[in-house]
């Protein structure tokens, strides 16, 4: 059973017999040359490394320390740079018939967000492109995919079902508009996000802990697999206009709003521009909600954050944040 979860870790805490999952292992050495292992340890409220060092790591079974695999860790909990982390004194293997509580995941139910999606989808009024999305949606392999996947290998919404959380924290600030902008074409802008990283089904591979790029993701890359995917779908469509065709694939294309992120082509019409901000503001806002769990919690600053400009992040004075 699970007492103390990585967002309730203080400085100081000693962990005695406390399970994680294994995110992440890599091999390094200190500057005597002596080797140590650098473990990225995670349970459903996020994920601190640890340090296994040389004298540590000649008395444990090396075998066990794999990715996804459950550990019971005794360990301290110290403070490096302003981040904490712990210093592992001792590791075990536990058994891995429950993870429900070791997988960072979204806070929300996948099966209803996923409904959630489907309402959105149901509300359209151009009822072609309605069928090609629940077409889509209700395809058995992109469910499965959608509902759990997440949004990227690291950074932003990097849990399970984080795109899913993604897409409709999208679609809530698309909402907002339609006071002010009421030309915009929200039947185009919804299908745009909810399409726009669709391709990452097969970019990235999941697994029960970690993240990686398929052989097509390095080759091809979200973007392009997204195209394909639409475009797959919509031949079998021949009455969808033409012009909202061409308008959905821009959108997809165009999203990461320059060629410096691999975008081929620029935003060039309202929707478009708008889907770019849109997705870099939910983007952005979890990148920083993540990052301030990192904080130190005397002054409430993050170490420089290079993902967004090298700033020092600040929580403004005490505010709380949930990385999930």
């Amino acid at each position: 059973m699970k007492t103390i979860y990585v967002k309730d870790l203080k400085k100081g805490d000693t962990i005695l017999n406390e399970v994680f999952l294994v995110s992440q292992v890599e091999k390094a050495r200190d500057k005597l040359g002596r080797e140590y292992l650098k473990v990225i340890l995670s349970d459903k409220t996020g994920k601190i490394e640890g340090k296994i060092w040389s004298d540590i790591l000649e008395k444990i079974d090396f075998d066990i320390i794999k990715p996804e695999k459950l550990l019971s860790v005794q360990a301290k909990v110290d403070e490096y740079k302003g981040m904490l982390q712990l210093t592992i004194q001792c590791v075990n293997q536990v058994d891995e018939s429950k993870l429900d509580e070791y997988i960072s995941s979204s806070m929300y139910n996948p099966e209803e967000m996923y409904n959630e999606l489907f309402n959105v989808v149901n509300s359209l009024s151009d009822k072609i492109l309605q069928r090609i999305l629940l077409d889509i949606l209700s395809d058995n392999v992109i469910k499965r995919k959608y509902m759990y996947w997440p949004a990227a290998k690291s950074l932003h919404h990097d849990f399970r079902s984080g795109m899913l959380q993604h897409v409709l924290e999208m679609i809530e600030i698309a909402n907002s508009m339609k006071r002010f902008y009421p030309e915009i074409n929200y039947d185009l802008l919804y299908a745009g996000i909810i399409l726009h990283d669709i391709g990452k089904l097969e970019e990235l591979g999941a697994g029960v802990a970690s993240i990686d790029y398929t052989k097509q993701g390095s080759l091809i890359g979200h973007i392009t697999l997204g195209v394909m995917i639409f475009e797959k779908f919509a031949a079998k469509y021949p009455d969808l206009n033409q012009d909202s065709k061409l308008h959905i694939i821009h959108m997809i294309l165009s999203h990461h709003g320059s060629y410096e992120f691999g975008s081929p082509v620029l935003p060039s019409t309202l929707e478009a521009v708008c889907l770019h901000y849109i997705d870099n503001l939910s983007s952005k806002a979890k990148l920083v909600q993540t990052a301030l769990q990192q904080k130190n919690p005397i002054t409430g600053f993050t170490d420089y954050n290079k993902w967004m400009g090298g700033v020092i992040l600040w929580d403004g004075g005490g505010s709380s944040v949930d990385n999930r």
